[in-house]
């Protein structure tokens, strides 16, 4: 990230106000709670210069970032804002095909919905 500029990450809400991503890291253990924040942390200390063994490209815009063995895809809105979409255990080699498209849903809803933000 550019000097100065530190990165933001906020949580993806429903239009209906549900906090999902509080809910799903909600109903995680204390200490994997502590896991998935501390990674979510990383992202917001470094942005973009994450480096491949903390954050992997999945496709489109959507980004993985990984914590043990837990998963938190998120995408960048604008250039310091992250979304994070999802928070789920990866039980599997890849990461499955259900959870990215839980992630696009989320981040299309969130685009058009913050649509003014881009200007």
């Amino acid at each position: 990230m550019p000097e100065g500029i530190k990165p933001k990450v906020v949580f993806y809400t429903e239009v209906t106000g549900k906090k999902v991503i509080d809910l799903e890291i909600g109903a995680l253990t204390q200490t994997d709670t502590a896991k998935v924040l501390r990674a979510i942390y990383r992202l917001e200390d470094y942005g973009t210069s994450l480096p491949r063994r903390y954050a992997r490209h999945i496709r489109d815009k959507i980004w993985e970032l990984k914590e043990d063995r837990y998963r938190i895809l998120y995408f960048t809105f604008v250039k310091n804002k992250f979304v994070v979409l999802r928070v789920f255990m990866k039980k599997t080699e890849r990461t499955p095909e259900s959870e990215i498209r839980i992630a696009e849903k989320r981040m299309l809803d969130y685009r058009v919905r913050h649509a003014d933000e881009l200007t």
